[in-house]
């Protein structure tokens, strides 16, 4: 059980990925992800609604309160 959900962004250029010799690669990649259960693909726009919906309950130990307190000052 994941204790903290967990983003992982993946920025593809066209101009490097969109080869013949690597879009395949890219296939294979998201066909593997796509395989777990408990993943998720989103756009940004999907999970800024996410996280704004109040999809995850913030404790004082989770890595956003972590991050505010530390850069908060």
């Amino acid at each position: 059980m994941i204790k903290s959900p967990l983003c992982y962004v993946l920025r593809l250029h066209p101009e490097i990925i969109g080869t013949p010799g690597r879009i395949g690669v890219l296939r294979e990649l998201l066909l593997g992800i796509q395989q777990h259960e408990d993943v998720w693909i989103a756009t940004g726009a999907q999970v800024a609604r996410w996280w704004r919906d109040g999809a995850v309950q913030v404790t004082e130990d989770h890595p956003a309160s972590v991050y505010e307190r530390h850069y908060r000052d």
